[in-house]
């Protein structure tokens, strides 16, 4: 089984920093429409705005979420869990922590 260099592990650690802030950031904002939503209310216009940003977001989670690959076999790390890296491919069995 490969062992993993400091350099592909500090990618690993990258990639869930990336993972969490845009799902915080995500979630921050559709509360924050939620909540203005219900102080002022949003215009059919501004609603549409905020939901394409919303959805932009998301997109964004999805091409990150997807982007990293086990270093050990090249399976998609998206596939075996949703924002954290998991302890082991699925796939070769290669410890990702």
């Amino acid at each position: 089984m490969k062992k993993l260099s400091r350099h592909e592990l500090e990618e690993l650690q990258l990639w869930q920093k990336r993972m969490i802030a845009v799902f915080s950031a995500t979630m921050a904002a559709l509360l924050l429409t939620v909540g203005v939503d219900l102080v002022f209310g949003m215009s059919p216009t501004t609603a549409w705005i905020v939901f394409l940003l919303l959805l932009l977001l998301v997109g964004l989670g999805g091409l990150i979420q997807f982007s990293q690959k086990c270093p050990g076999c090249g399976y998609r790390i998206g596939f075996q869990s949703r924002l954290l890296v998991p302890d082991k491919c699925r796939k070769c069995g290669v410890k990702l922590k």
